[in-house]
């Protein structure tokens, strides 16, 4: 009965010109491919298909084929893109090709898929499925507001000692702020992948400093910064408002992963969870010592963490290679210069323009630019605002490691 929905569900799509997205559940490592993730990779698709619109089919190697009209195809490709984000990196899926479209452009390749799917599903009719394994799946301080610091007068030693101990013994709770990074594809809604967590400099400054003007190039200043970062390492990890268990990403700096602060944050950190949070590291820092900072990655990536680059821009994309790196997204902010000429193609193809974040998206300029680019997630006011006019449920994603 399976095997004839797909074949008719296939001449559909050809007599209506639709398109179908096929999504290699079967390609999860056996580890990760346990029920929960297997559900919560169709209930994306099921959420999506409120008229019945869709013709979802599951066959029994949990391979997932979805066949939908034209229309729907940048809401499809949004959730497409979280499900390949989610379930990216080593040792979770055994295969690239992982999720991939056809449509009538590339009829002949879907025929190909359709026929190996029903080659697949007539041998596993002969054979007795294989229990499955169930094994589970595996929030920090960004120093936002630089444009604050300016540079006439430097922190003295002294002041920063005294800031250091108010910090310690302030609660910073109240200076803990959010804002959101997500997909946008077409006029799609945008879907949330994860939250930024960091904390206010500028309420920082006015609660504990309110009389201090501070040069950001000042080495005491990048003191301060790992302060900072490991007062919210801590605060994390106490979970003190219940919030911070997944989901997530933390700006910091490289030296202050490999401090006991991060250890204890880890611990604190269920295993499962570890995946879906990402540690911003900036540019500079990583390239000012390359040994320590593959010292760090290493450390981080072991334990399931993903790691971004922070603070790229036009000039430097060209120097950066995200796969060498180790790491799993870029982050880019915006600047009002940047238009579709302000990137080299080559810098964005070999780093994947899905692996990229435009942040600071204030504008629908930036928003266009980066679209044009074939940027996919963003990360600003703009986005934040857009998100208000409607309250998107964002998945919980399962058990996976």
């Amino acid at each position: 009965m399976q095997n004839l929905t797909l074949i008719q569900a296939f001449n559909k799509m050809m007599d209506n010109d639709e398109m179908i997205v096929h999504v290699a559940v079967s390609k999860l490592s056996q580890k990760n491919k346990t029920k929960d993730n297997i559900a919560f990779i169709k209930n994306h698709y099921n959420a999506i298909n409120k008229y019945d619109t869709y013709q979802i089919i599951s066959m029994k190697n949990d391979d997932l084929f979805v066949f939908y009209p034209k229309l729907s195809s940048d809401e499809v490709k949004v959730i497409s893109h979280r499900i390949s984000y989610i379930y990216s990196g080593e040792n979770v899926v055994k295969s690239n090709k992982f999720i991939s479209f056809y449509s009538l452009d590339n009829i002949e390749e879907a025929k190909l898929i359709i026929n190996q799917a029903l080659e697949k599903e007539n041998l596993s009719n002969l054979i007795e499925e294989e229990s499955k394994k169930e094994e589970y799946k595996q929030d920090i301080v960004h120093i936002k507001d630089e444009s604050f610091f300016k540079k006439d007068e430097y922190l003295d030693l002294k002041t920063l000692s005294k800031i250091e101990n108010t910090l310690n013994m302030s609660d910073i709770s109240s200076m803990i702020r959010t804002q959101k990074v997500c997909s946008i594809i077409g006029d799609a809604f945008p879907v949330t992948f994860f939250e930024e967590v960091y904390i206010s400099i500028h309420d920082v400054k006015k609660s504990i400093i309110p009389d201090l003007i501070i040069k950001k190039e000042n080495w005491l200043f990048k003191h301060l910064t790992e302060v900072l970062d490991k007062k919210l390492l801590n605060c994390i990890s106490r979970h003190d408002d219940g919030s911070y268990h997944k989901d997530f990403s933390i700006n910091m700096n490289v030296s202050s992963i490999l401090s006991s602060e991060f250890t204890h944050f880890d611990d604190n950190i269920n295993p499962r969870a570890r995946s879906t949070i990402v540690i911003e590291l900036d540019v500079v820092d990583i390239f000012k010592d390359i040994d320590y900072y593959i010292t760090a990655r290493n450390y981080v990536k072991e334990r399931g963490y993903k790691i971004s680059v922070d603070g790229v821009n036009d000039k430097t994309l060209p120097l950066i290679d995200r796969k060498k790196l180790g790491a799993d997204l870029i982050k880019i902010p915006w600047v009002n210069e940047y238009d579709e000429k302000s990137f080299d193609k080559y810098s964005l193809k070999n780093n994947n323009p899905e692996s990229i974040i435009l942040c600071h998206v204030d504008s629908e300029k930036a928003l266009k630019v980066g679209q044009s680019l074939g940027i996919m997630l963003f990360q600003g006011r703009l986005i934040e605002k857009i998100k208000s006019k409607r309250s998107d449920k964002m998945f919980t994603i399962p058990s996976k490691i």
